[in-house]
């Protein structure tokens, strides 16, 4: 404990204790400010890639269940066609599958569908995802009835390619008829189909996520003539 003299006046802090002070005190904040902020951005990182994750595996599913039904006879087909959009992919498909998907109580499930998966760029640049689903019938010609529910919302890319049987990858198909081996000349019972689709999407993050993270899957067609009955 110091002694002051008689008569000597309490003295405070001097400009130098003051500044200081002040230093090691900003020194301690930005230190707690720059571990939260890494905590912060870490935990949001992790909910943007759980996020991504979740919309992929919902249109990687939904792609791989409608293609391993894909209709191989005759009143089957396959069109798949490039797009661009900027220096990204926005490829779209079309099939008939034994997918159709009731949107009722009242509608009969099961049956063919006429199944298109198209692309469209919105308004920030990126990709939307459309998946129409149009029930049909043998010998029926389809009409174009818009395009469908959106499947996948602000995608950066959405990417189809298509191996044939000789392992050649392509990036557009159309389906033409083959001969039925076991039939009669001229006679045509399946549709020439490639034996893998592979499927990218690359999502992002975050509005503001311009590289995004890359989800990829490979589905193997069934073989020509094995597709499940209708009914």
């Amino acid at each position: 404990m110091s002694v002051m003299a008689k008569g000597e006046q309490p003295r405070g802090f001097t400009l130098l204790e003051v500044l200081i002070s002040i230093s090691v005190f900003a020194l301690v904040v930005s230190s707690v400010y720059g571990a939260y902020r890494v905590t912060f951005q870490t935990v949001s990182g992790s909910e943007g890639q759980a996020t991504a994750g979740a919309a992929a595996r919902v249109i990687l599913e939904r792609i791989s269940e409608d293609l391993t039904v894909i209709a191989t006879d005759s009143d089957g087909s396959l069109q798949g066609k490039r797009g661009d959009v900027g220096e990204h992919r926005a490829d779209g498909f079309s099939c008939v599958a034994f997918a159709h998907l009731p949107f009722s109580r009242t509608e009969k499930r099961g049956g063919r569908a006429a199944l298109t998966y198209s692309t469209e760029e919105n308004e920030s640049g990126r990709i939307d995802l459309y998946r129409l689903d149009s029930p049909v019938r043998p010998g029926e010609v389809q009409e174009d009835t818009g395009r469908g529910e959106i499947l996948g919302k602000n995608l950066l890319s959405f990417h189809v390619s298509y191996v044939g049987a000789d392992g050649s990858e392509s990036e557009e198909w159309t389906s033409g008829s083959e001969e039925d081996e076991g039939g009669s000349a001229g006679e045509t019972k399946n549709i020439m189909l490639p034996v893998l689709i592979r499927v990218e999407i690359l999502v992002p993050t975050s509005q503001d996520d311009e590289t995004g993270i890359y989800f990829r899957t490979a589905v193997a067609l069934p073989v020509r003539g094995d597709e499940p009955s209708e009914g």
